[in-house]
């Protein structure tokens, strides 16, 4: 482990895509792997139209340039296939479409999703999105599809048992040498945990991973894991398959 310093569709498990020129039908599991703990939608928010603007204001998270990094880091090439898990309003799919890359966005708010399409219909069939009630533990697509699966300000909104499962599941949809990136607020351990809740207690109801464990999930998994540090307690985990 290596550490571092600083086209819109909305369907159901039928859905399919052809960005490759073929078309791909997706698994469903069926949505009972595992019991959700919490339901994070934001569609319930009154903010949720100011969700973007929110978010680069909180100049801890520093959001533009994580995303950015997490485009970056990632090594993609032209014409890569990315899935964006917890795509939101479509702020990193965006980053990766400027890198020339092909992308399908699942995120469980529909809310969410329409101002993804308002805002990046200008890509057109190179990014697809899709309306998936658990994103991370039912990826509607076949084994091996995607080179790159993705994810920012996210993964906490699921508990530790949870993100190994996800992480078996964002696995099982990578081609071979493929990777997962995850941008996120995250904690060295607990001490870092207990100080950073001090500071902003806003955190607190939230399932943060912990940097002395989350990148060891990864590498029981057959990854390889580089790990980057954007913020006070914001950190990128890119994580290749050997």
């Amino acid at each position: 482990m290596e550490v571092r310093d600083r086209g819109v569709l909305y369907q159901t498990s039928t859905f399919k895509i052809d960005l490759h020129g073929h078309e791909i039908y997706p698994r469903f599991l069926g949505g009972n792997m595992v019991e959700q703990e919490k339901k994070w939608t934001f569609d319930e928010y009154a903010w949720l139209e100011n969700y973007d603007e929110r978010m680069r204001n909180t100049k801890r998270l520093r959001y533009d340039e994580t995303l950015s990094e997490v485009a970056r880091i990632t090594s993609v090439k032209k014409g890569d296939l990315v899935l964006d898990i917890g795509t939101g309003t479509g702020n990193l799919a965006v980053k990766f479409l400027e890198k020339g890359c092909q992308v399908v966005g699942l995120d469980p708010s529909a809310k969410m999703l329409k101002i993804a399409e308002r805002k990046v219909v200008e890509w057109g069939e190179r990014f697809q999105i899709q309306l998936c009630e658990n994103p991370f533990l039912d990826i509607p697509f076949p084994d091996q599809t995607f080179d790159v699966a993705a994810s920012t300000y996210t993964i906490h909104h699921i508990t530790d048992d949870t993100k190994r499962l996800s992480i078996k599941e964002m696995k099982r949809v990578l081609k071979p040498n493929g990777r997962i990136i995850i941008g996120d607020v995250m904690f060295k351990d607990a001490a870092d945990k207990a100080r950073a809740l001090a500071e902003y207690p806003d955190l607190e109801d939230e399932y943060q991973p912990m940097l002395d464990a989350f990148p060891i999930m990864f590498e029981n998994e057959g990854f390889t894991v580089v790990i980057k540090q954007m913020a006070d307690t914001v950190w990128i985990v890119c994580a290749k398959l050997r």
